[in-house]
This record gives structure tokens, sequence and C-alpha cells, in this order.
């Protein structure tokens, strides 16, 4: 089982640079998601789940990295 995903995400306002890390637009930022399930067998299945986020305009330009996330996680059923 494979589902990919997209995200645009968009904040309800602005913060105008006022707190430290903010910038001043609207656009939180992109985020892709790619998640994979597999059933070894009646005892086994596992998952991978990776993201990517690239920040928007709404982060200040010294806080704007992009950030990625993975996780591969192994169920054992008895």
């Amino acid at each position: 089982n494979v589902s990919i995903s997209y995200y645009a995400l968009w904040a309800d306002e602005r913060t105008y640079g006022s707190v430290g890390g903010f910038g001043d637009g609207y656009f939180r930022g992109h985020l892709a998601q790619a998640f994979v399930r597999h059933k070894f067998n009646r005892f086994v299945t596992g998952h991978l789940w990776a993201e990517y986020f690239i920040p928007g305009n709404y982060y200040s330009s010294d806080r704007d990295d992009d950030a990625f996330f993975l996780r591969a996680e192994l169920n054992l059923t008895f």
C-alpha cells in the first residue's frame, strides 16, 4: 500500500514579523508526504513514512530551512 500526498499550508493571519522567527506573509509552505505499508506475513507488518517541508514567506529568512522526516517501523504480532 503506497500513499503520496501534497499540502499547501496557509496561515489564518499574518504576524508582520512582530514575533521572532516569523516573516510577513500568509504562506506557511509546501509539505510532501509518502507512506508505504507492507504486510510480510500474518505476524510481521511494517511501514516507511517520509516527509519533506519547504517553508514559505510566513517564516523569517533566518528560520526557513527545509525540513526532512523519515520513520521506519516494524511490528511483530503474536
